[in-house]
């Protein structure tokens, strides 16, 4: 259970990581698009380097101890949380597995952070992919920048189920700002519904299959 735990938690590390990196660079590029001047532009990109501490915090503080300092954080502020306190042990040896990947895996952990950096950027073949079935030409900077800012405005709205209205909303403001116009932004925000509809019927299909078949397994007495 420890060993699944560490996975997960430094695979969404990586994710995390990567995606603020491809965020930051994406609004580096929007205010390039924009021209904006040079003192308003200073001043951005000093706003956006700030996720750059950010990052070096979460990395900091999982090689010190993610869990520990969480425990250690609930006991100043006089904190009891039963179900933690219990699993204290695991919890300690969750941060001692994470510690010794990051000391003793760099390559593999390097690895790691492509693969995830390489999935955010394979998001812009889709973006190619729809501009190309609207007929309508994007430059590479302009498809970078739609992607990335495309997850922010999915992040900021996924309190609402689905996104649903708020993810369009952001679309259409990226879209306006590069100069495509609100009907190119519904017409590119109905065709990803589209897409994750699919995608979303093909997981649950694979995952009931999963089930019939764990289902169907002996069990030992």
């Amino acid at each position: 259970m420890v060993d699944g735990m560490t996975s997960v938690v430094i695979s969404k590390t990586m994710m995390v990581i990567t995606q603020i990196i491809f965020v930051m660079i994406g609004i580096l590029l929007f205010l390039y698009k924009l021209n904006i001047s040079s003192t308003r532009l200073t001043g951005s990109i000093a706003i956006v380097l700030l996720g750059i501490p950010v990052i070096i915090f979460i990395i900091f503080i999982q090689k010190h101890g993610l869990f520990a300092f969480l425990l250690k954080l609930l006991r100043i502020l006089r904190i009891r949380i039963r179900y933690i306190e219990e699993r204290e042990v695991r919890l300690r040896e969750l941060d001692e597995n994470i510690y010794q990947f990051y000391c003793h895996n760099k390559k593999k952990a390097f690895y790691s952070f492509v693969c995830f950096f390489m999935g955010w950027l394979a998001g812009l073949l889709e973006v190619f992919l729809i501009f190309y079935l609207l007929n309508i030409p994007v430059d590479t900077v302009s498809a970078y920048v739609i992607e990335s800012l495309s997850t922010v405005a999915k992040g900021i709205t996924s309190f609402i189920p689905g996104s649903v209205g708020g993810q369009e909303g952001g679309i259409i403001a990226i879209f306006t700002s590069l100069k495509f116009g609100a009907g190119v932004a519904l017409t590119f925000g109905i065709l990803r519904r589209f897409r994750e509809v699919i995608w979303t019927g093909i997981g649950l299909f694979v995952l009931s299959k999963l089930e019939w078949a764990i289902a169907g397994l002996p069990t030992n007495e």
